[in-house]
């Protein structure tokens, strides 16, 4: 796998009719429109174009092509690319290696395929790139959708609201002492069974959004709900060490400004003030820079517009380097003329799960 050229310029659109620009890969291995499968299967992906094929999937582990090795059949022997997501950041001691050794082992069934690697950092890209593996600037966050996620009117119940996995590695105990807290999450994939039980423990003035919402029972929310949800807050919570993050970037759209702490793997970027303070790891420097922006708030208006034109910048230099890269990889002088192909939820879409039996949940 080579490392791919980028040179600057502008093309127009060949790709998928508005109709068509939601498509998957069956499990047939044929090509159908307007039909999604759930993320969480192991034959998720959309396709971004169909001619010139351009595949859009997310990194996991044990599917580190995402979608095409369920559909060899269909995708060997002919020419595609597939823009491959990060789950999870690659700057930590190792990732980036093993991340290469599984890419290399993968393709070799689809050497047809041209795997681009979508890095969340330009440090990802340089590791990638120092192994061989092709990659360009696609941080997760540039592919949230702003029509989804804006401002609501109406008075806040929450001080601060935090959107993530209940997984240890989100470090909710560092939202302890705020006084109101929301928690929005995916169902935990940690298989933890205690976990819940825990930070309901730890955290006993929050309220679990998704169990409140359930009447007790997990209860999925929709992107449309999760921006609801978000609004009913005052500022949102950024608590990882590692990570893109890609709720920093739908609070913002939501108007909300951000606590965050350090962190590395790609939400730095989008995080400057005067829309967020940056905290030491403990739970009264988290709970008094909340209450700074409860006290003197930021207008919902200018947190969304700073939103917009970093996704503007990002998304201009994002089409840049695609259009180069399908000139070079197959030849095509006019391919993506907008960023609307992109603008279909390709940002891991939280697919409902059955429900889970009814727990104790907090009001």
């Amino acid at each position: 796998m080579r490392a791919a050229r980028f040179v600057h310029g502008f093309s127009r659109a060949r790709s998928l009719p508005a109709g068509d620009q939601r498509s998957i890969l069956n499990r047939d291995s044929q090509i159908h429109s307007d039909r999604a499968m759930p993320y969480d299967s192991d034959h998720a992906g959309t396709v971004i174009s169909a001619d010139p094929l351009v595949i859009y999937a997310m990194h996991a582990p044990g599917r580190p092509l995402g979608i095409a090795p369920a559909h060899a059949a269909a995708l060997r022997g002919r020419k595609a690319l597939l823009l491959l997501a990060l789950d999870a950041t690659i700057e930590v001691e190792g990732a980036a290696g093993e991340l290469a050794r599984d890419l290399k082992s993968a393709q070799a069934d689809l050497p047809d395929v041209n795997v681009v690697v979508l890095a969340n950092t330009p440090f990802e890209a340089y590791l990638l790139a120092d192994l061989r593996i092709s990659a360009m600037p696609g941080s997760r966050s540039i592919f949230v959708d702003e029509s989804v996620f804006k401002p609501w009117d109406g008075p806040a119940e929450f001080d601060a609201v935090y959107n993530a996995s209940l997984t240890p590695a989100n470090r909710h105990e560092l939202a302890r002492d705020v006084t109101r807290l929301a928690l929005i999450y995916d169902r935990d994939r940690s298989n933890d069974p205690n976990r819940l039980d825990e930070l309901k423990a730890k955290l006993p003035r929050a309220t679990f959004v998704n169990h409140a919402e359930g009447q007790g029972a997990y209860r999925h929310l929709s992107p449309e709900e999760c921006d609801r949800h978000i609004n009913r807050a005052r500022v949102g919570l950024c608590l990882s060490r590692t990570g893109a993050t890609v709720a920093a970037m739908e609070y913002m759209l939501a108007g909300l400004p951000i606590v965050s702490t350090p962190s590395r793997g790609g939400r730095e970027r989008y995080l400057l003030p005067p829309f967020c303070r940056l905290v030491d790891d403990n739970p009264p420097a988290v709970a008094d820079a909340v209450d700074v922006f409860v006290r003197k708030p930021v207008p919902k208006a200018v947190i969304r517009n700073h939103a917009l034109h970093m996704l503007q910048f990002e998304r201009t230099n994002f089409l840049i380097a695609i259009n180069n890269l399908a000139k070079e990889f197959f030849g095509v002088e006019t391919l993506f003329a907008s960023f609307a192909p992109f603008q279909i939820g390709l940002i891991s879409p939280r697919d409902p799960l059955p429900m889970q039996a009814p727990e104790k949940a907090a009001s």
